[in-house]
């Protein structure tokens, strides 16, 4: 009888991280999107770390949003939601254009200097894997995040039959 069994793959770092230095409190910017049009994935473990500046953290109200940005495509300004482009991601803030992506997680920011973790199954927040994916982060914090040391890696999931 065949057993299916799950096989993870190899963890990996996503592109364009250093958007996350010094993001100021109320800006978002976005990872570069990943493909999954070959690697084929049925789910995506995911991973965040993000370091808070040393103050000025709200200590009652300090959040940050992560979204998924979804595409069919590539995630270029004309294919991935909200018109955002994942593709080639800019520097420049995009949170007025967070319309239709979807918030995977609200972080808690309520102290200065602290680092942010956040792991989670993509399929857990949503019903497929999409063809293309970005994660945008959103800071509400109350401060600019650190200048460096920000880390958002994820592990494409597998299964097999023996």
């Amino acid at each position: 009888m065949t057993q299916r069994q799950i096989l993870y793959g190899t963890r990996a770092a996503y592109s364009n991280v250093s958007n996350m230095n010094s993001l100021p409190t109320g800006q978002a910017k976005t990872l570069k999107a990943l493909s999954n049009t070959t690697m084929l994935a049925l789910d995506f473990a995911l991973y965040l770390k993000l370091n808070l500046d040393t103050s000025g953290v709200s200590s009652s109200s300090g959040i940050v949003e992560v979204y998924l940005q979804e595409s069919q495509t590539t995630n270029s300004s004309a294919d991935g939601s909200d018109g955002i482009d994942s593709a080639t991601p800019s520097t420049v803030d995009i949170s007025a254009s967070i319309r239709n992506c979807k918030l995977l997680t609200i972080l808690n920011a309520n102290s200065s200097g602290a680092t942010l973790r956040w792991g989670g199954r993509l399929r857990d927040y949503i019903g497929y894997v999409p063809n293309v994916h970005a994660l945008i982060i959103k800071n509400l914090s109350g401060t600019t995040f650190a200048a460096s040391s920000h880390d958002a890696e994820y592990v494409p999931i597998f299964e097999t039959s023996t």
